[in-house]
């Protein structure tokens, strides 16, 4: 599951975060995917989450 290709992305933003997500596309894997938060004014990572 480390290949890019293996997951949906998603990307959005608020007022202060950009935020991208990731979705495993192979249906028959349980779980897998996650969020990653990057704040807009320095452009690091602030938060992360991962999908069970």
């Amino acid at each position: 599951m480390r290949d890019i290709n293996s997951y949906d992305v998603g990307i959005s933003q608020n007022s202060k975060h950009f935020v991208f997500i990731f979705l495993v596309r192979n249906k028959n894997f349980s779980g897998g995917g996650g969020e990653i938060w990057v704040s807009k004014e320095s452009l690091k990572v602030e938060r992360t989450s991962n999908y069970f």
